[in-house]
Formats: C-alpha cells, sequence, structure tokens
C-alpha cells in the first residue's frame, strides 16, 4: 500500500510541473500526428496575457545543420502567418499546434535527411507596440524538441526533479 501512494504522488508531482512545451504523443517519431502545446507563462514569458493568435515559426535540426541555428525547411518567413503555423488557442496562455500527417511531410523533409529535433519560436500575429511578441526558453534561446528513431522501441523521459 506504502508504495502505491508514494507512486501516486510521484505522478502527480511530474502532471503538475509546468513545462514550456509538451507534445503528444510525449517521444515525437518521424511517423504519426503529432500535437505541440507551448504554455505562454513559462519560459520567456513573452506571449503570457496576449489575447491575439499565436503563431509557430518552425523548422527542423537535421544531421545536414550545422548547429542549432542551421533551421532547415522552416514552414514560413518571420512574421507571415499561414494556417499551417496558426495556433489553436486551448486555455488561458496555453496554443497547440498540429504537425500533420506526420513530421516529415509536414516540413517537406527529403528521406535521405534524419531529423533530429524540431525548432520553434512562437510569435505574436502582429507586431505590438513595433515589436512581435515573442515565446522563447527563459533565456531568450530557440525551444528545441527531440524527434525519435521510430527504430527506438524503450524510452523513459524523467521530468523531476529537473537535474
Amino acid at each position: 500500500m506504502k508504495f502505491y501512494l508514494c507512486f501516486i504522488g510521484l505522478l502527480f508531482t511530474v502532471s503538475s510541473s509546468a513545462q514550456l512545451v509538451i507534445t503528444e504523443p510525449p517521444f515525437p517519431r518521424e511517423s504519426g500526428e503529432l500535437q505541440v502545446v507551448f504554455d505562454a507563462t513559462q519560459g520567456s514569458g513573452g506571449l503570457e496575457g496576449y489575447s491575439g493568435t499565436v503563431y509557430a515559426h518552425t523548422g527542423v535540426i537535421t544531421n545536414q545543420s550545422n548547429g542549432s541555428s542551421d533551421w532547415r525547411y522552416v514552414k514560413t518567413s518571420w512574421g507571415q502567418n499561414t494556417p499551417d503555423t496558426r495556433m489553436a488557442r486551448i486555455g488561458s496562455d496555453r496554443h497547440s499546434l498540429s504537425i500533420d500527417p506526420d513530421i516529415r511531410a509536414y516540413y517537406g523533409v527529403p528521406a535521405d535527411e534524419e531529423i533530429l529535433q524540431l525548432a520553434f519560436v512562437f510569435r505574436s500575429s502582429a507586431t505590438v507596440n513595433g515589436q512581435w511578441l515573442e515565446g522563447k526558453t527563459e533565456s531568450g534561446g530557440d525551444i528545441f524538441v527531440d524527434v525519435f528513431s521510430d527504430a527506438d522501441d524503450f524510452l523513459v523521459q524523467v521530468q523531476q526533479p529537473t537535474q
């Protein structure tokens, strides 16, 4: 009985901690649809309280990228609002992006490139006081989500403790 109660407490701790971006499924793979949920209260907080539409500026890091700043197959130019990158408001300061039918098709990545990460900066649909509002990491960096190989059979993600 004690083990059961401790296990429930651990689940509650993990699920109640907020994250900047979560995905469904939790281990994104090239195949299958993916939901990316952005929490504007986390990270830089640049979009917290923003009531307009949020868009994802997004691309991928592949085995042919020259580092994390070398985004490839970027969906749109900065500031361009398209249906593919429009995020759905799913709650107060929470926004969701559907990547379908799968990651490779959504971004248009050729079969001979390995997709390593998804890259994001979330932004306001229009400038506010002459500037785009941006959702980034706490340090103001781009947001990256690892993409796992379809060959990976057993994956575990530890979310708490963070270090």
